[in-house]
């Protein structure tokens, strides 16, 4: 009752083709227990709980037969491949990293450091019953980072309170409450380190650098393009992402309308300014996000269609985003790029700006007339 009516089946949330089948297990599994007789052998007993979960799965298969294959059972092909896809959060482990190999390496570290205390206290430790639930809540967040990277943090959530639990038993062990003496403090120095993301990250840099090296460049972390550093020097981060001031009032100088912006910049321009926007990074706005795509990917007269049909009254590119610098490297053709290179097609008019700001800005003029 409390979901959302826009997503009444959603497969991302909890909705009816969760809380129906729910309920069909539910009171199917009461009315069992209810009505079973005792008499009734084990094997009766788990054919009448099959029958129940067979019945709880058509139930599922009948609303929404798109959220047996998960989350995102219900997003077409389309836009998985060019949008989901580059969800950094949303992929599995082994893309994460191989994309961000380095990242990988210091998200990774610390739970699976915690994983192997929780492991050996459970094995062979005394107290093994109390690290069970830590160990269990470890190696399930840790298995889910195999479908999707963002379980990681829960991974560390617990990591945290299992590795201090760890070095405050080896500090008790060895009666260390100072660096001295030194020798006694060594193995609970090694434990922080242990302990410690940023040896992960460092161990993951010299790594990578060391495979890169050794392999004549042939190995190496991929590199995302960003904007040449001569567009970015002096500039803070917001403001080389145009979250800064300069570009909020840049935006304000207009009346308000929709703003044709880079997918990932649409959240940007709503905290900026009074305008709407086509689309944001949000998978539910599916043919939002691949009309974007179309427009800042696509040639002029494709941009133009998608513009006019959707009544887009702006359209806004932050010339030193990473954002930017990733469309232009993939479609250099494209609508986005030709604005880079300030190749305005005539149906775009300049607004110009009233700072210091790398955010652009066209006024979309009448259609009547003008060329692609």
């Amino acid at each position: 009752a409390t979901g959302s009516p826009e997503a009444a089946f959603a497969c991302d949330s909890l909705s009816w083709a969760f809380a129906l089948p729910a309920a069909v297990a539910g009171l199917g599994f009461a009315g069992l227990a209810a009505t079973c007789p005792e008499r009734w052998r084990p094997s009766l007993r788990v054919v009448g709980l099959a029958a129940l979960g067979a019945l709880a799965l058509a139930t599922l298969m009948a609303l929404a037969p798109g959220c047996l294959t998960g989350p995102y059972g219900q997003l077409s092909l389309e836009l998985k491949a060019l949008f989901l896809d580059n969800v950094t959060e949303a992929q599995p482990v082994f893309d994460y990293a191989a994309r961000q190999p380095v990242a990988a390496i210091t998200t990774l570290g610390p739970p699976a450091a915690a994983l192997a205390v929780a492991l050996h206290r459970v094995w062979a430790g005394p107290g093994r019953a109390v690290w069970a639930l830590p160990l269990i809540l470890l190696a399930t967040a840790l298995a889910l980072g195999f479908y999707q990277v963002r379980t990681l943090p829960y991974a560390n959530v617990v990591a945290i309170a299992v590795l201090g639990a760890w070095l405050a038993a080896l500090a008790a062990r060895h009666g260390v409450t100072s660096l001295r003496p030194t020798r006694a403090a060594i193995p609970v120095f090694v434990g922080i380190l242990v302990a410690c993301p940023l040896v992960h990250l460092a161990l993951g840099s010299a790594l990578m650098q060391a495979m890169t090296v050794a392999s004549g460049g042939r190995i190496a972390a991929p590199e995302t393009p960003a904007a040449p550093e001569a567009m970015t020097e002096g500039l803070t981060g917001p403001e080389i992402e145009c979250l800064d001031p300069a570009s909020s009032t840049l935006l304000a100088g207009v009346p308000r309308g929709q703003v044709l912006a880079p997918v990932f910049y649409g959240p940007a321009v709503l905290m900026l300014s009074p305008h709407s926007v086509v689309s944001g990074p949000y998978h539910r706005a599916g043919r939002a996000i691949l009309d974007t795509i179309s427009a800042t990917y696509g040639p002029p007269h494709q941009a133009r269609a998608i513009v006019e049909a959707r009544g887009v009254d702006y359209v806004a590119i932050c010339t030193t985003s990473r954002e930017s610098a990733v469309v232009a490297k993939r479609a250099p053709e494209g609508l986005l790029a030709m604005l880079l290179e300030n190749d305005i097609p005539a149906w775009l008019e300049p607004v110009a700006g009233g700072g210091a700001t790398t955010l652009r800005l066209w006024r979309v003029s009448e259609f009547r007339g003008a060329q692609p």
